[in-house]
């Protein structure tokens, strides 16, 4: 039997819209708009995942309305800091990586560092806040 993705709330995606804008502030990353999407995505692997328009400078960011698990506030901050992060810091040098390294080995680093980030940053600044 097929198990049922969670479906979230209006209420989770203002959420998650809101801590994005904290975190572009918070982290710097004040050179791109950012633009939140609230939709399904056909696996529900993804909690977020971005798309980056360099030349209008716009960062494109859907939170997944049916991922595989319930999403507490803590779970969206920590995909609205994820997302802000690794789009506004390492988007650009995930694409010029691409001349020389394969598509796996530049998101298994690039989430390496995001990890790392979550890890320390994240925490240290919500326990802050």
């Amino acid at each position: 039997m097929k198990k049922k993705h969670a479906t979230l709330t209006d209420r989770q995606f203002t959420y998650f819209s809101n801590r994005l804008l904290f975190w572009q502030k918070m982290l710097g990353v004040l050179d791109v708009e950012v633009l939140p999407e609230f939709k399904a995505n056909k696996n529900g692997s993804l909690h977020a995942d971005f798309v980056k328009f360099s030349t209008c400078g716009t960062l494109c960011i859907t939170l997944n309305k049916t991922p595989r698990e319930d999403q507490s506030d803590y779970d969206l901050d920590k995909s609205a800091f994820h997302e802000i992060f690794e789009g506004g810091y390492l988007s650009e040098l995930r694409h010029l990586g691409r001349a020389t390294y394969s598509d796996y080995e530049i998101e298994t680093q690039t989430h390496r560092v995001v990890r790392m980030a979550e890890n320390t940053i994240f925490e240290f600044l919500r326990e802050k806040e």
